[in-house]
């Protein structure tokens, strides 16, 4: 068992971030700018289709069934764009829910340990998600070594400050980097990557396990459940407050990324990238003054407005391969 971090792995550090959808951002731009490749979070969030998401989990523990399932759905395509060769060591799907059993430990020990060592052993960094200290349980984080004493991995996450901590359990989900390639430069193909994938993600099309539900059908979810006075019941309140965070971050994090690097006004796929801006811009309104005046009246006919604008551009936006 590796004690010892390569010095560059000891110096990581993920970026503040806040609710798990943030945290997978924050986790793989750190990741690659490890490999000395630039990126900024905007273009992660939008690139990875994170900040597309939108997700519901009814399997899943109270107070985590809203937005923090299935954000890695195009993790692997996504890294893609900055040369990482992602493996994804334990699926979501293998993951037990809502809580693992005790026997997971072991199970994850035997199984997967070797080649998170092996990964660290040789300077690369491992994400993974959950079993991080709170308030970070829920998080993505980075593997950056092992703590000798507890016997476990320690690292890095979006919530854990400047300093590394040790995890208080075995992740669900870990992908290492199996190798690195030249970044893809297309610009028209990166395009329709994105696209492709945000229609995807907003149409609910995406393969889900445990129960989960992607996209507008969240949104409408939680709309119906939305009463006059704006407030809900169970644990839907804090569901919306973190949908409409994580909307109005996506929003401000696509804005970016269209106006920056998209497609110009003149070509092939310009009007298409000029419309879905103008729609995120919108729709970056709508959430941000619904969060302002959470819980109000008016939040039902905001979450429509949301609704609408989320329909539109999955019509708009072309498919993958088209």
């Amino acid at each position: 068992m590796p004690s010892e971090t390569p010095s560059r792995l000891s110096e990581l550090v993920v970026a503040p971030g806040d609710g798990p959808a943030a945290s997978l951002v924050s986790a793989l731009t750190a990741a690659i700018v490890l490999t000395g490749r630039p990126c900024d979070r905007h273009a992660v969030a939008v690139v990875t289709g994170i900040a597309f998401h939108t997700s519901y989990c009814r399997e899943a523990a109270p107070g985590c069934r809203w937005n923090t399932h299935g954000l890695d759905a195009f993790l692997i395509e996504g890294a893609l764009r900055w040369g990482l060769e992602l493996r994804e060591m334990h699926p979501p799907d293998a993951a037990p829910l809502p809580t693992p059993p005790p026997e997971y430990d072991g199970h994850f020990r035997d199984s997967y340990m070797p080649f998170v060592e092996a990964a660290l052993s040789r300077g690369q960094p491992v994400l993974a998600w959950m079993g991080w200290p709170a308030p970070a349980e829920r998080a993505w984080g980075v593997m950056t070594g092992m703590d000798a004493t507890a016997g476990r991995c320690r690292g890095s996450t979006a919530m854990s400050g400047p300093w590394q901590v040790v995890m208080d359990s075995p992740p669900v989900a870990i992908y290492t980097i199996a190798g690195t390639t030249e970044p893809a430069h297309e610009p028209g193909a990166l395009f329709r990557q994105v696209a492709g994938q945000a229609r995807c993600l907003l149409a609910g099309e995406i393969d889900t396990c445990h129960g989960i539900e992607t996209g507008i059908r969240v949104l409408e979810r939680l709309a119906a459940r939305v009463g006059e006075s704006g407030r809900l019941a169970e644990d839907g309140a804090a569901g919306l407050v973190r949908v409409l965070q994580d909307k109005l971050a996506g929003c401000e994090s696509a804005i970016a990324w269209l106006r920056g690097a998209g497609p110009s006004p003149g070509a092939p796929q310009g009007e298409i990238a000029e419309a879905w801006c103008a729609d995120c811009e919108r729709q970056r309104e709508l959430a941000r003054a619904c969060l302002e005046e959470f819980p109000s009246a008016g939040t039902a006919a905001a979450l429509r407005g949301i609704i609408e604008i989320d329909t539109r551009i999955a019509e708009m936006l072309p498919s993958w391969n088209s």
